[in-house]
């Protein structure tokens, strides 16, 4: 389970990851000591969204202990430290994209290197080893990066009313920064002091290259508790009409040519993630990289993942050994794509499962079938790796999570 932290959640109204703004930087922590304990030692109570609702945790931590799978917390640049045994990267916390870069090149470079370590070292330990995240607005710095990699990408939100057209006008404002920064740096070194982007540099005008690597998003089917390939929601035109209030194709980055160089597409890459992106996306990807070599490895998280792999695809992984699970919340919001997206990056097969959260007698975990939180902490990839360990069903997957729920209950009122 890995902790990060971008500033860009404190834009007002970008993410329900936490009670309030003061709060977020407290939510990857706490998910990481609910994990161990089931109760959290750096905030009273556990996370929950502004009017009460549960953190992810509380399915990840029901699957796990359902089927008695261990589980470690990495702080790959988490703003607050857990109060527990982690492993510590000293990787810093992510920028607010809308005003400055995430990080600098070399934190990427240290943070790729990082998660090679730590893929390499734990890789050997599991048959496969399932990595989650917990980072506030986490899907708006992967929205950044995938377009800014050339993927139109369509995310998820914790929010059943996605917010999306904030969302892109940070991921907007982003672009519109990295272009002033690049034409003051062309200016800079131009004889006479003018001059213009070369191709491939951050914070081009229009123009972006296709996504590569087109899969099969295979139809879910039915509610009954298997497992089934995502599934491309079902939608019509007037169901996109939100891209054109923020049009982002005229200021999004444009890749490098096929006529650059290996090192040109590698850098760019790296300088996309530290302008726009977060700790956790080099980090998972340099993890990865190496697991997916000794191991395999399931990437357990919704569009953010999908962040991960188009990095992971300019440092290389062994796609044989991959997979990304989540929930079937994530895979059904009409205002993302999952399974498109996931096929548009990489041939790597895309899971979801549904928790039947809508048949619990909890309203606080009726919510995520409603749309509140969907995913996050791992959850859809904790609970599908709980089904194929211990073969259970989705009945009693949802009989575990409802247990879990109230003892969570009994303990904060407690």
């Amino acid at each position: 389970m890995v902790m990060s932290y971008t500033s860009t959640c404190e834009v007002p109204g970008l993410t329900i990851a936490g009670a309030d703004t003061d709060s977020f930087k407290f939510t990857p922590p706490a998910d990481a000591e609910y994990l161990h304990y089931g109760y959290c030692r750096t905030i009273k109570g556990i996370p929950v969204t502004p009017d009460g609702k549960p953190t992810p945790a509380v399915l990840a931590k029901a699957a796990l202990e359902h089927a008695s799978i261990p589980h470690v917390a990495i702080n790959a640049g988490s703003r607050v430290s857990p109060r527990l045994p982690y492993v510590a990267t000293g990787l810093g916390y992510g920028g607010n994209i809308r005003t400055r870069d995430a990080m600098s090149v070399q934190d990427v470079l240290h943070a790729v290197d990082y998660g090679r370590i730590v893929g390499r070292s734990l890789a050997p330990l599991a048959d496969c080893l399932v990595i989650g995240e917990s980072i506030p607005a986490g899907t708006t710095t992967a929205m950044a990066v995938l377009y800014g990699l050339g993927y139109r990408a369509r995310v998820s939100s914790s929010m059943p009313s996605n917010p999306i057209s904030l969302k892109r006008r940070v991921v907007r404002d982003a672009f519109l920064r990295l272009g002033r920064e690049s034409a003051g740096r062309a200016r800079q070194h131009a004889p006479g002091g003018e001059g213009g982007r070369a191709e491939g540099a951050p914070g081009g005008a229009a123009g972006n290259a296709a996504g590569t690597a087109p899969g099969d998003g295979r139809r879910l089917q039915g509610r009954d508790g298997s497992l089934h390939a995502a599934a491309r929601p079902e939608r019509n035109d007037s169901d996109y009409a939100y891209d054109a209030q923020v049009p982002l194709d005229d200021v999004a980055p444009r890749p490098p040519g096929p006529g650059s160089s290996e090192a040109e597409r590698q850098h760019y890459v790296y300088r996309i993630t530290a302008a726009v992106g977060d700790p956790m996306i080099p980090f998972v990807a340099g993890m990865l990289s190496s697991a997916s070599i000794s191991s395999k490895v399931m990437l357990a998280g919704g569009t953010q993942m999908a962040a991960v792999l188009a990095v992971a695809s300019r440092i290389g992984y062994d796609g044989s050994n991959v997979a990304v699970g989540t929930t079937s919340y994530v895979a059904e919001d009409k205002h993302a794509d999952f399974a498109g997206l996931i096929s548009d990056v990489s041939d790597v097969p895309a899971i979801a499962v549904d928790p039947g959260l809508d048949a619990s007698k909890h309203a606080g975990l009726r919510a995520f079938a409603e749309g509140y939180a969907k995913e996050g902490v791992g959850a859809g990839g904790c609970i599908i790796s709980a089904m194929l360990k211990t073969n259970a069903g989705r009945a009693e997957m949802t009989r575990a999570i409802d247990a879990e729920y109230t003892k969570m209950s009994e303990s904060r009122a407690a």
